[in-house]
């Protein structure tokens, strides 16, 4: 195939739109710029993107019907079309002299359409085709990630009808423009291949099985790793790590054939190796993590989520969709000052014991105080988490790591209660935190004391009492109680509900004294109806936190309060996918532990289902 002229092109498929920004500063140091190609054919967009060298990347668009290649050079922020083709993109390999273009396409044939796959090979200097297009015969369908070649130029496929084998190929005729191959068996792998994975970095090929199971291909046999599954979408940044589509990180070792999960980054899978780390996206925002998936950094693009990302030297690439075609930016704007998302009391976030509010000093307060996760929006994060807690009378300080003093169970942090305890407001912040989307947070707090014993202090305001009023039986005023719920003094937890309990029933069986507050899992405010695992009643007075409870109903694992087959479907995800990702966190893992062992087995799966199916609600009382 011919390459096109440019001025041939430019009213068929594309311009170059310099509508982005380019920013340097003075110091000649910062770079940032971005520009954007954009397509002039409807439903085009970006297939595949490819980092070459010296700041030049390889764009790869089009649709079912065209297939398209440009060099883009970011210094001048230029575009070269390399090839046009009629047939859709079905896969990429770039090797160290060549790239391998794979597209389907049609051809007419005795009055009938038929499909075909050809192969297009590329100079990797100057984009020149090498060689005649090859035809595989006896393939007409071929998807996404069924297509890799190794360095040697070997070319492997796989067959959705046969999705045990793997394939190569082999010569078997030739015309003046086209040569023939037929499809030969190189191994069955006995259980179904999922995809294909070339590595840039060494020229190997790699095959993820459905099941998750890694495999490298070698010149004559496969050679399976052991160790942890991997995730669909796999990408190898190195010949040591790889990230798979959902953001999971990965040590991949040739020496040992070993596979070891690092962590999972909820990049989306756009991510790079950067200097000491790995550069992962995380909804607009570049983190720089480590080894151990610190955060170590951060950068800042201007079009969120990008599809692809690369880094040469200090500078970093993005390429993405946009409305009109393919966005380019490059930036060596990594810094080490990290944006921490800060969560307070309001935020439905967490739950801290003593709540936040004014207590009289002369009550003391719990040995211990604790921090409760929300796992929906915050967990205990990449690094290791430390809380201070700070007087702003004295400005004394006192700092608790995992070393010293704070102790992590789950999302439950406890830690030592500052002494002597004295009047004043204590600032309590819980840092090296993560939000449920990956990004640093911490959460903040402040707990009041005060001397004053005159009950003008009391965040009752009034003094006065009501027949809920615990106090008459000796129980703090600034709790919720219950004579028929249990309520964990440390943790704030209530289980002995019957599933199908309504909020006016369970009110009924608390004893407060001011306003109670009722919310859902999600942190919707709710005044009538079915509660469930996750619900939180908070008791105010005077506007002021005193207590908040979290309801657990053992069985009910989606919040609705009840327990059926929805939450036995639940368990059954749960089980099947709890080792490569959490399915159940926080209160609604603790409600799958249905025989109260303090774990979850498939013992309580087994529970589950005979309660529901013999007509029984799951035992929620210890």
């Amino acid at each position: 195939m011919k390459r096109k002229l440019w001025k041939l092109v430019i009213p068929a498929l594309l311009v170059i739109a310099l509508i982005g920004y380019t920013a340097i500063s003075a110091q000649g140091e910062f770079v940032q710029a971005s520009y954007e190609i954009e397509l002039q054919k409807p439903g085009a967009e970006l297939e595949d993107a490819r980092y070459l060298r010296d700041g030049n990347l390889l764009l790869v668009g089009g649709s079912e019907s065209e297939c398209f290649g440009v060099l883009t050079d970011t210094a001048s922020q230029s575009a070269q079309p390399l090839w046009e083709i009629s047939g859709g993109f079905r896969g990429l390999s770039v090797l160290p002299d060549r790239v391998i273009l794979a597209c389907e396409t049609a051809r007419y044939q005795d009055g009938v359409v038929q499909k075909q796959i050809k192969l297009f090979s590329y100079g990797s200097s100057d984009f020149s085709q090498l060689g005649k297009t090859t035809v595989l015969r006896g393939l007409s369908d071929l998807s996404s990630g069924a297509f890799a070649a190794a360095s040697d130029g070997t070319v492997y496929l796989l067959k959705g009808s046969e999705p045990n084998m793997l394939y190569t190929t082999e010569d078997v005729a030739e015309s003046s423009e086209e040569k023939i191959q037929s499809l030969v068996p190189f191994c069955d792998l006995e259980e179904p291949i999922s995809e294909l994975v070339a590595a840039p970095s060494n020229g190997g090929v790699y095959l993820v099985s459905q099941s998750g199971g890694l495999w490298r291909v070698n010149a004559d046999e496969v050679a399976a790793f052991s160790g942890d599954p991997v995730g669909d979408g796999l990408r190898m940044l190195d010949s040591e790590l790889a990230v798979d589509e959902a953001g999971t990180v990965y040590r991949v070792s040739e020496e040992d054939l070993t596979v070891e999960r690092l962590y999972a980054s909820q990049s989306q899978g756009a991510a790079c190796l950067y200097q000491n780390g790995i550069l992962a996206d995380f909804d607009s925002r570049l983190l720089l993590l480590g080894a151990d998936g610190s955060v170590l950094g951060q950068l800042t693009l201007e079009k969120r989520n990008p599809a692809f990302l690369f880094a040469d030297g200090g500078m970093v690439y993005g390429v993405s969709d946009s409305n009109a075609g393919i966005r380019v930016e490059y930036t060596n704007g990594v810094t080490d000052q990290v944006t921490v998302e800060e969560f307070t009391e309001e935020s439905n976030a967490f739950l801290a014991n003593p709540l936040p509010g004014v207590y009289p000093l002369s009550e003391g307060s719990p040995e211990s105080w604790t921090v409760s996760l929300n796992p929906e929006l915050l967990n205990s994060g990449r690094g290791d988490p430390a809380v201070t807690v700070r007087n702003k009378a004295t400005g004394e300080t006192a700092a608790w790591t995992l070393d010293n003093g704070l102790e992590l169970e789950g999302s439950f942090f406890s830690f030592p209660a500052p002494e002597p305890l004295e009047a004043g407001n204590y600032q309590v912040k819980l840092s090296n935190l993560c939000t449920s989307g990956g990004l640093p947070a911490s959460c903040v707090y402040t707990v009041a004391f005060t001397d004053d014993t005159s009950g003008s202090t009391d965040s009752s305001g009034t003094g006065s009492s009501s027949s809920s009023n615990p106090s008459s039986s000796g129980e703090d005023s600034r709790l919720i109680t219950s004579q028929v719920y249990s309520i964990d003094e440390k943790t704030r937890v209530m289980t002995g509900i019957e599933p199908g309990s309504t909020l006016t029933q369970i009110k009924a069986n608390l004893q407060y004294d001011g306003e109670l507050v009722v919310r859902n899992f999600e942190g919707t405010r709710v005044s009538t109806g079915g509660v469930g695992t996750g619900t939180t009643f908070t008791l105010l007075r005077d506007g002021v936190p005193c207590d908040q409870v979290a309801l657990l109903i053992y069985g009910d694992l989606n919040g609705d309060g009840n327990v059926n087959q929805k939450d036995v479907s639940v368990l059954v995800e749960h089980e099947f996918y709890h080792e490569s990702r959490a399915v159940l966190k926080g209160l609604f893992l603790e409600a799958a532990d249905i025989n109260h062992d303090g774990t979850y087995s498939f013992e309580d799966l087994d529970l589950l289902y005979k309660s529901i199916y013999s007509f029984g609600a799951p035992d929620d009382k210890r």
